[in-house]
C-alpha cells in the first residue's frame, strides 16, 4: 500500500542518541551531537583476512566448518563454537572464503561516519600498510574551498606513503546518503569503503518536506560485488584480454559474457558473490536462493517492528555490477538519489548502480514474519541462452518471529499488474518482462530541494558553454579493453595539480598527439569560472561488449535534465541504432554536436528547467546520452570518470579545470608534496669526487655574512635564513614583521656531530684504561715511580688539550 493513502505526517526524524559503535553499525547514529562544530575520528588502516577470529591482542584464528557448525579453530585439533550473536564482532564473515583485505580500525567495511550538516569532519588517517599508499575520497562531498581534501590520487594530494599520518579536514555538505572510499588503484573494492551520512541540522527539519511519515528506524544497506582474486589482478586480466578463461586458466570451459535485456554487456568477468554490510554467501544453484553453499554464515538482518516506517540508505559500492534492489512482498517509496531529495516515488524495485545511492522508505505492514531483501544482478543471457540473475540476500525479520531463513519469493510482474523499475539504465525491458522503466531523469526534485538548488540559466550565449563528453571504448585500440573520453586514454599526472598548478612536465600533453579515436594523455578540459555549463554524457561506440556508463562527477551535485535513449525492438529489446539526435564525426563519436543547430545554447526539446533531480553519479545508456547542467562556482581540479572501477583505472577518465589557478584556494602551509625525479649527467659528475658534491668548478668564497663556528678541526657554517612572521595570529601570511634567524647547514652538522661524539668517546675509553693502569702500577716498586709519573703527565697533558689527539692515541699505545 503506498504510503500517500494515509493520513497526512508531519515529517518528524527517528530520535538519535550520540554513543559509540563497535564494528560495522547498520543504524544511523551520530559520531557528535549536532551543536559540535567540529567531528573528528582516528583510522588505522591495516590488512586483515576474512574468516578470522581477532582476539583483543590482535592473535587470530581461523573460521572453519565442521558439522554445520562454524568454529575458530585455536590449534591444531582444538576447536571452539562460533556464537554469532556474541562473536560477529570479531570476524569478517564476508562469503566464507578466505581473503586478504584492507581495513580501517579492522573492519570492513569502514566505519560510519555519521555527522551533521555544516559540521568540520576531521579523519585522522594513519597507513600502517607495508606497502601501499593510498587516499580517500568522500564520494558526494562538494569540497567548497577545500578541493585539496577531495582524495583522488596524484589530482587532489599525495598519496598517503605507509607509516605516514595525513589528516583530512572538511565541511559536512550537503546533507544526504554519501559514502568514502579510496581512490587510488584497486583499494576500493578490496576493502577500503564506507558510508557516510550527513543528517541535516536538526532545525532545519520541518522546513525540508512534509511528505514523509514518522520514522521508526534507519538502517545502512552498503552493497558491492565480491571476488576471492585480489581486484588488482582482475583489473590486470582484464586489460589483457583474458576474460574467456576467467574459470581458470587450464579449464576446458571458457567464460562468456552476460549481457543485459538490451544485448548491452553486464558481466566482464564471472559474479562471484556479493556482500550486503559485509556479509554474504554463495549460490552455485540459483534458482534456489534458500540453499546457500555454506548456511552456516550470518546473514544480514534489519530487524523492524509491525507498522512502522523504515528508512534504507542503498550504496553501490562495488567494482562492476549493478543491483536492483528490493524487499519481499513490500513497496518501496523513493524519496533520495545520491543525497538529494526527490518527490515520493513508488515501486517495485530501483536499480543502484556503482558510486550510487538510493533512499527509500518501507512501511512494514505485512505478517510478522521473515523476508527477503534482494539485491540481484541484470544480467538476462549469455551465448549460450538465458542465465539467472545472481543475488546478494539480507533478511527483513518482524518483531516476534522466529529466527529462520525465509521463505518468500519477490513480486511476479504481469502484464495487467507490471513491475515499475526506477532508475532504467535502458529506455525498456522487452515486452515479456512486465516491467515499466522509469529513468533517473523522470524523478522530480522536491520543492525545498529545487529553492534550495534551483537550475542555473544562463543570461545570455555568453555566459553559457557548452561540452560533449564521449564516454566509450576505443574501437581502434591494440589491446583487447581500451576505455577512453573523447579518443582520450586518461593518463594520471606525475604530481597533483591541485598542489603544483604551474609545476611543468607534471602531465602528458594532448596537443601534439591523434586523438580522433585513440590517444593516451592527461585530458584536461576547461570549465569557465561562473559560466552555465551543460555538459552531453555520451555512450557512443560498437563494441561489441558495449554497456551502460555511470559517470561520476567530483566537486559538484548536477541536474539531470534529460536522458536520450536508442531505438529498441519492443518485443526483444535489443538495440536497434542509436540515438539520432547527436552528430558523431568521428567513429568513436568523440567530435559530437548537436543534429539540429537549433539545440545549440541549451535551446534542447524536453528538458526540465522547472524541478530535475540533482546527482552526483548518473547512468549513460548505451548509445545514448544524458543532458546534466551546472553552475561553475566551486574552482578547483575535478575528476570525471566512469565508476566501474576497470574502466576508470583503464583510462576512462577526464580532469576539468573549474576557472583559473589564481581562482583556486591555496593549500594549507605544510601540505606533503611529492612527484618524479631527474638528476643531469653533469649533476651526477659532482658526486664522483672525493670531495663529492662540495666541489665545485670555481672556488666559492665564503659570503660575508656567514657566521664561522669552529670546534676542533671542523668547519661548521650557518646561513642566514629570512623568516616572515605575523606580527598578530590573525594577520594574513603577507603581512608581519620580518625577523632573522640563522639556519644551521644540515650537512655539516651531521659530520661536526659524528666527529664530536668519536672524539669524546676515544677520550672516554683513554681516561678509563689510564686509570685502571696506573692504579695497578701506583702499588709496584719505587723503580717504576718515574714511569708512572710519565704517565700521569701524559694524562695531564691530553686532558689539558697540550697533545693532539693523534700523538695521545700513540703515545696509550
Amino acid at each position: 500500500m503506498p504510503l500517500t493513502s494515509f493520513l497526512p505526517f508531519l515529517y518528524i526524524s527517528v530520535l538519535f542518541t550520540y554513543s559509540p559503535a563497535f564494528g560495522f553499525e547498520h543504524n544511523v547514529k551520530p559520531h557528535c551531537p549536532p551543536d559540535k562544530e567540529v567531528c573528528e575520528f582516528d583510522w588505522v588502516v591495516d590488512y586483515v583476512e576474512t574468516m578470522i577470529y581477532y582476539e583483543d591482542g590482535g592473535a587470530g584464528h581461523p573460521i572453519v566448518v565442521r558439522n554445520g557448525s562454524l568454529y575458530q579453530r585455536s590449534s591444531c585439533n582444538t576447536y571452539i563454537p562460533i556464537d554469532i550473536s556474541k562473536d560477529s564482532e570479531k570476524a569478517i564473515f564476508a562469503d566464507g572464503s578466505y581473503k586478504l583485505i584492507y581495513g580501517i580500525n579492522g573492519h570492513y567495511p569502514g566505519p560510519s561516519v555519521v555527522v551533521y550538516e555544516g559540521q568540520q569532519v576531521v579523519v585522522n588517517l594513519k597507513n600502517n600498510l607495508l606497502m601501499e599508499g593510498l587516499t580517500i575520497h568522500w564520494h558526494g562531498m562538494v569540497q567548497w574551498h577545500t578541493p585539496w581534501m577531495d582524495g583522488v590520487g596524484t589530482v587532489s594530494h599525495c598519496p598517503i606513503n605507509p607509516g605516514e599520518t595525513f589528516q583530512y579536514r572538511f565541511l559536512a555538505d550537503p546533507p544526504g546518503t554519501h559514502w568514502y572510499h579510496s581512490h587510488l588503484g584497486t583499494e576500493r573494492t578490496d576493502g577500503l569503503s564506507g558510508a557516510l551520512i550527513v543528517l541535516p541540522k536538526p532545525e532545519m527539519l520541518e522546513n525540508l518536506r512534509d511528505d514523509l511519515p514518522e520514522l521508526s528506524g534507519d538502517f545502512v544497506m552498503v552493497v558491492t560485488d565480491w571476488k576471492l582474486d585480489a581486484s588488482i589482478e582482475t583489473k590486470s586480466e582484464a586489460d589483457w584480454g583474458l576474460n574467456p578463461f576467467s574459470y581458470g586458466f587450464n579449464e576446458t570451459k571458457c567464460y562468456s559474457i552476460t549481457l543485459d535485456a538490451t544485448g548491452g554487456a553486464v558481466g566482464l568477468f564471472p559474479f562471484e558473490s556479493a556482500l550486503i554490510n559485509g556479509r554474504g554467501n554463495h549460490y552455485l544453484n540459483k534458482d534456489n536462493p534458500e540453499q546457500p553453499d555454506i548456511p552456516e554464515l550470518p546473514t544480514e538482518t534489519f530487524v523492524v517492528s509491525r507498522y512502522g516506517y523504515y528508512r534504507f540508505r542503498v550504496i553501490n559500492t562495488g567494482m562492476l555490477f549493478a543491483f536492483r534492489i528490493s524487499v519481499d512482498k513490500h513497496d518501496i517509496q523513493i524519496i533520495s538519489v545520491d543525497g538529494n531529495d526527490v518527490v515520493m516515488t513508488s515501486a517495485e524495485s530501483v536499480i543502484v548502480h556503482g558510486g550510487e545511492r538510493v533512499d527509500f522508505i518501507i512501511l512494514a505492514s505485512e505478517d510478522i514474519g521473515n523476508y527477503w531483501v534482494r539485491a540481484q544482478s541484470i544480467e538476462n543471457t549469455n551465448s549460450e541462452g538465458p542465465v539467472v540473475q545472481d543475488t546478494a540476500l539480507a533478511v527483513l525479520r518482524y518483531n516476534g518471529s522466529r529466527e529462520v531463513q525465509p521463505k518468500t519469493h519477490r513480486y511476479e510482474c504481469r502484464p495487467k499488474d507490471p513491475c515499475r523499475v526506477v532508475n532504467c539504465p535502458f529506455g525498456q525491458y522487452p515486452d515479456s518482462y512486465s516491467i515499466t522503466c522509469v529513468a533517473a531523469s523522470d524523478l522530480k526534485s522536491t520543492s525545498a530541494q529545487i529553492k534550495a538548488h534551483p537550475v542555473p540559466v544562463a543570461s545570455s550565449p555568453t555566459e553559457f558553454q557548452e561540452i560533449f563528453l564521449n564516454f566509450h571504448f576505443s574501437s581502434t585500440a591494440k589491446v583487447p579493453f581500451t576505455t577512453a573520453v573523447n579518443g582520450h586514454v586518461f593518463v594520471p599526472p606525475t604530481s597533483p595539480p591541485q598542489i603544483y598548478p604551474k609545476q611543468e612536465n607534471t602531465t602528458t600533453s594532448c596537443e601534439s598527439l591523434n586523438c580522433t579515436d585513440h590517444c593516451k594523455c592527461t585530458y584536461i578540459v576547461k570549465l569557465e569560472k561562473d559560466k552555465t555549463v551543460q555538459i552531453v554524457f555520451l555512450n557512443m561506440d560498437d563494441a561489441p561488449f558495449g554497456m551502460p556508463h555511470p559517470i561520476h562527477m567530483h566537486g559538484h551535485h548536477f541536474h539531470v535534465l534529460k536522458t536520450g535513449f536508442p531505438h529498441y525492438n519492443s518485443t526483444t529489446g535489443e538495440i536497434l541504432d542509436r540515438n539520432r539526435d547527436i552528430k558523431c564525426s568521428t567513429k568513436s563519436c568523440n567530435g559530437a554536436s548537436w543534429r539540429n543547430e537549433d539545440w545549440n545554447f541549451g535551446n534542447v526539446p524536453g528538458l526540465n528547467l522547472e524541478n530535475p533531480p540533482q546527482k552526483d553519479t548518473i547512468a549513460v545508456p548505451r548509445n545514448g546520452y544524458v543532458v546534466v547542467r551546472l553552475k561553475a562556482d566551486n574552482p578547483g581540479y575535478w575528476f570525471m570518470h566512469c565508476h566501474i572501477e576497470i574502466h576508470q583505472i583503464a583510462g576512462m577518465a577526464v580532469l576539468l579545470q573549474e576557472g583559473d589557478t589564481s581562482d583556486m584556494e591555496p593549500v594549507p602551509e605544510g601540505f606533503p608534496t611529492c612527484g618524479s625525479f631527474q638528476m643531469s649527467e653533469k649533476e651526477f659528475k659532482q658526486y664522483l669526487t672525493p670531495e663529492g658534491a662540495r666541489k665545485r668548478e670555481k672556488k666559492q668564497t665564503r659570503p660575508s655574512d656567514v657566521l664561522v663556528e669552529e670546534v676542533d678541526y671542523h668547519v661548521v657554517d650557518y646561513i642566514p635564513v629570512v623568516i616572515d612572521k605575523p606580527s598578530d595570529p590573525s594577520s594574513s601570511r603577507e603581512s608581519g614583521t620580518i625577523s632573522r634567524k640563522y639556519l644551521h647547514s644540515a650537512y655539516h652538522h651531521r659530520h661536526h656531530v659524528i666527529l664530536i661524539a668519536l672524539l669524546g668517546l676515544s677520550l672516554l675509553l683513554n681516561l678509563v684504561f689510564i686509570s685502571f693502569y696506573l692504579c695497578k702500577k701506583f702499588r709496584r716498586s719505587s723503580t717504576l715511580e718515574k714511569l708512572s709519573q710519565k704517565k700521569a703527565t701524559l694524562m695531564d697533558n691530553l686532558i689539558t688539550g697540550n697533545l693532539k689527539h693523534s700523538e695521545s692515541k700513540q703515545r696509550l699505545v
